[in-house]
């Protein structure tokens, strides 16, 4: 798999792309859209609070699955 980036209208976007060999062929089997360059150059800067959760009811249903 790569990446590429493909220009539309002025406005690059990037792409994932997976090639596999097909009978002797390379052939393009995967391409999915990721987002702008501005919109992936943001997700991978701007840090995401993370929130984490944890319930009392854990341990307990742990312990009555291993009975």
């Amino acid at each position: 798999m790569h990446f590429k980036f493909k220009t539309i209208s002025g406005r690059k976007y990037l792409y994932v792309i997976k090639n596999e060999r097909i009978d002797g062929k390379v052939v393009q089997t995967i391409q999915k859209y990721v987002g702008t360059a501005d919109q992936v150059y943001d997700l991978i800067m701007e840090p995401k609070e993370t929130r984490i959760a944890s319930y009392s009811f854990g341990k307990s249903a742990a312990l009555l699955q291993g009975s």
